[in-house]
């Protein structure tokens, strides 16, 4: 946190748009071959966006583009881009950058079309920044109605035993994790 930090105030006092344009195309190209930075970008971005509110929005216009772009794709030869595509956009999310609807929004369109992929983005974002809209007074209720929509999904089309229908209650119990009693009981 500290590194990230320090290159976003040694930006801060070298910038220019030029530099910011070659920081912004840096960022989005690196995110996906190393999706261990991927907070770390996340935060440099919100440091940077402080000063330059153009710089961040262009930062999530561009990853919001590249998901429905990787949305509609029917390919299913790589999860990776639409993984780190995801959690980009939710560590976003948790720095306040990006609007909490944007990855609501991506929920909703996974549940659209609960197969392949998209259960994999599903979980990712639950994962990811699921807690932080979980415990939001402002997006609380939705994410209820959408992990009650993604377990109903779960009961239907996954037997109990596979590996999908695992991943998928994991990530619900990573947004929403039972009370210390419930675990207790069961």
């Amino acid at each position: 946190a500290e590194i990230a930090d320090q290159i976003a105030e040694e930006f801060y006092y070298m910038n220019s748009k030029a530099r910011r344009d070659k920081l912004l195309e840096a960022i989005l190209a690196l995110a996906p071959q190393k999706p261990d930075l991927i907070p770390y970008l996340a935060r440099v971005v919100a440091i940077l966006g402080r000063h330059y509110t153009a710089f961040q929005n262009t930062v999530v216009q561009r990853l919001v583009r590249t998901f429905t772009y990787l949305y509609h794709r029917r390919d299913q030869l790589n999860v990776w881009p639409r993984l780190s595509n995801a959690r980009f956009l939710c560590e976003l999310t948790k720095f306040r950058v990006c609007p909490k609807s944007v990855p609501i929004s991506m929920l909703r369109r996974c549940l659209d079309q609960f197969s392949h992929f998209n259960v994999d983005v599903a979980c990712c974002i639950l994962e990811a920044c699921g807690r932080f809209l979980y415990r939001s007074p402002d997006t609380g209720v939705c994410m209820e109605g959408l992990l009650a929509t993604m377990r109903r999904l779960r009961a239907q089309r996954f037997d109990p035993s596979t590996h999908m229908s695992t991943m998928i209650e994991n990530a619900i119990l990573a947004c929403n994790p039972p009370l210390a009693s419930e675990a207790a009981a069961a």
